[in-house]
Order: structure tokens, then C-alpha cells, then sequence
């Protein structure tokens, strides 16, 4: 688990520690339930108003999981949002948990996006899924990249044991290719 800077503990809500489970770290559609976008906005802009009045003028958005949601959203919304990463993606919860389109989603983000899905997120997330085809229709999908980790399992990316020289091995691998992408986007 990665502790959460005090200052972003009061976006995330109460009872949470930053993760997208709940504090007993059972997932509970229902309690996804309770995070939609018109949930989320208002603190993801009090994030960027933040970054602007720090002065940023290039953003990167990274999520890991259902963090994608968001980072997609964000993009589609604000037009100094530059780069995406999103670790073992969860984005279909627009529609399972929201009753949205990931399809219409994914084709609303305005920026390059990197994705990085586990071995088990490849049917939903690989190159040859429907969401994948839908961000590759957005304004600048041709420039988004999809590279899976096979032999990784959802969620490695943050909960995986790095004792475990393969997992190790791809988290070290994807902050590489992340740090990258954003560099290649954002410098």
C-alpha cells in the first residue's frame, strides 16, 4: 500500500487509503458504485487548479486500476492534460459500475495515452480489444501505446510482491516506460 500525502487524503474521502478497494479491501461493485465521474470531478479539478496556480502548464494524469476512469475523463475535460498512464486499466466500470459507454470514453480522450495491462486485463485491454479500438479513434490515438505485461496478474503494478524477481522486473519496466512517456509528452 502507498501512503497518501496528507494534503490529497480529503479528495479521496473518508474511509479511504488511496486504493481503489474499500479500507477491507474487498471489492464491492456496489461501493464503486459510490465514485462516478460527477463524483470524482470536482476533486480532480481542485487537483489541476492546484497544479495551474503551482504553475504547471503541461499536466500527465496516471491511474492505476479504476484510477483510469478518471484519467480519462480528465483528459476528455481539460486541454493542458498532455499524457495518460494507466496501469492493469479498469475504464469498462463506465459502464459496469456507471451504466456510461466506455467505448464513447475511451474515443473522448485528447491526449496520448500509455496502458499497461496485466496478462488477465488483455481480452478487455489488449491491442485487439473493442476499448482499445475506441481509444485508437480519439484525437490522438494514433500516438496511444498499449504494452501488456503477460505475466503479470491485475494490480501488479502497486500490489505486486517485488521479492518476486518477475514482478520486480515488470514494475521496474513499466515506471521506465512511464517516466518515458511522460518525458516524451510533457518536457
Amino acid at each position: 500500500m502507498v501512503a497518501v500525502p496528507k494534503l490529497l487524503t480529503p479528495c479521496l474521502g473518508e474511509g479511504t487509503d488511496g486504493d481503489a478497494l474499500p479500507p477491507d479491501g474487498q471489492f464491492s461493485m456496489d461501493w464503486m458504485k459510490g465514485f462516478p465521474w460527477t463524483t470524482q470531478k470536482p476533486k480532480v479539478d481542485a487537483a489541476l487548479g492546484l497544479l495551474r496556480s503551482k504553475g504547471a502548464t503541461k499536466i500527465g494524469v496516471m491511474g492505476f486500476c479504476y484510477g483510469g476512469h478518471p484519467c480519462c475523463w480528465t483528459s476528455s475535460e481539460h486541454e493542458d492534460v498532455l499524457a495518460g498512464v494507466v496501469c492493469h486499466p479498469s475504464m469498462q466500470l463506465e459502464a459496469f459500475a456507471f451504466g456510461g459507454d466506455c467505448a464513447a470514453l475511451m474515443k473522448s480522450v485528447k491526449c496520448p495515452f500509455l496502458l499497461a495491462p496485466a496478462g488477465n486485463d488483455m481480452a478487455t485491454w489488449g491491442p485487439e480489444a473493442p476499448f482499445v479500438a475506441a481509444l485508437m479513434e480519439s484525437v490522438k490515438g494514433a500516438e496511444c501505446v498499449i504494452k501488456g505485461y503477460p505475466e503479470m496478474s491485475h494490480g501488479w503494478s502497486v500490489r505486486g510482491d517485488v521479492s518476486d524477481a518477475a514482478v520486480k522486473r515488470d514494475v521496474e519496466l513499466v515506471m521506465a516506460d512511464t517516466k518515458a512517456f511522460f518525458a516524451k509528452y510533457l518536457a
